[in-house]
């Protein structure tokens, strides 16, 4: 500034934002997110030293309390508090990867897509984190919301190296699968995600889900078994057995019945009935029709194509809103 004043270059008219910046005087470790409508009080906002004793705080506290509602809220006036001072280094990365990855994890994704947003900045000027596994995020994010356009401009800057990072090879791998209907591929990367992936992969799950069910419908009559249906939909994983493979199944079966699945009945058996007690009792035969077991169940796929059919137009004309979250 007083350079540009030396050489008689002080434009009025343009912001010196260096004059607005504030160095924080607060010592409270905890400090409610209010947002602000005026310049902020350096008395109200924490320097560096303390925002970092914060953020162990507030990691100790997420490990004992699990509650979201706090933790979200004090994540949020760090991250504000970490703004007025323009404080932009590695400790700035690793608060938004922490409240990043909890976010996640309660599946709150409009602070997640905060959280990503600034990251995106934040690895642009090179400070170090973890910015392979957050690149994979952004490209099984962009899945989710069907941006195509910017899943193409990520790919266009991707460097060989980043390529073969296990969590983008791994998005990398989810976005083909995606795009080609490959949903047999696709539900196997499911049951292999790094890091937190999974968590991204249950946004866009129940419409893979119900899309693959689509083809396998048009494909195989007259029906299927859950048990097979279990294993493509990624309910079970390949070369489980016993009770795990059983709860596979079973939640596989739950799972269609909420579709509205028509399911094929068991067998008819003919059975003895006695009707009526003492002298005046007698034995009928009568045709019922046997239970199925787990192992045996089988959809209907050509009486279940038609629902299988409304849902899927149901799930993928949903829109994703400005926060990022199924409208």
């Amino acid at each position: 500034m007083a350079a540009a004043i030396a050489r008689g270059e002080e434009n009025k008219d343009v912001i010196d934002w260096d004059e607005y910046t504030i160095v924080g005087l607060c010592q409270k470790l905890e400090k409610s997110y209010l947002r602000l409508t005026s310049a902020p009080d350096p008395a109200t906002v924490r320097p560096l030293p303390v925002l970092r004793k914060t953020l162990d705080l507030l990691g100790q506290k997420w490990k004992q309390d699990q509650n979201y509602t706090y933790i979200c809220d004090q994540f949020k006036s760090l991250r504000q508090d970490l703004t007025v001072q323009r404080i932009k280094n590695e400790f700035t990365v690793k608060v938004y990867e922490s409240h990043a990855r909890i976010a996640l994890e309660k599946g709150d994704v409009g602070e997640y897509n905060q959280c990503q947003a600034q990251l995106k900045e934040l690895y642009r000027l090179g400070l170090p984190g973890s910015k392979d596994e957050f690149l994979g995020y952004r490209i099984l994010y962009m899945v989710y919301t069907l941006n195509r356009t910017e899943q193409v401009k990520i790919l266009s800057d991707l460097t060989p190296p980043e390529t073969q990072s296990p969590p983008i090879r791994h998005a990398l791998g989810v976005r083909m699968a995606v795009s080609t209907g490959d949903y047999h591929t696709l539900f196997q990367l499911y049951n292999t995600c790094p890091y937190m992936s999974v968590y991204l992969m249950d946004l866009f799950l129940e419409r893979e889900r119900v899309k693959a069910l689509k083809t396998l419908s048009r494909a195989f009559r007259p029906s299927l078994r859950v048990a097979y249906l279990a294993g493509e939909l990624g309910f079970v994983v390949a070369g489980e057995e016993g009770e795990r493979r059983r709860e596979g199944v079973l939640e596989c079966w739950e799972w269609l019945k909420g579709l509205g699945a028509v399911f094929v009945p068991g067998p008819e058996v003919e059975v003895e009935v006695t009707l009526g007690k003492g002298k005046k009792a007698k034995v009928v035969k009568r045709v019922m029709k046997k239970e199925v077991g787990w192992e045996d169940v089988a959809v209907d796929m050509k009486a279940s194509v038609g629902v299988f059919l409304a849902k899927m137009n149901e799930v993928v004309g949903k829109g994703v809103d400005i926060k990022g979250q199924i409208a």
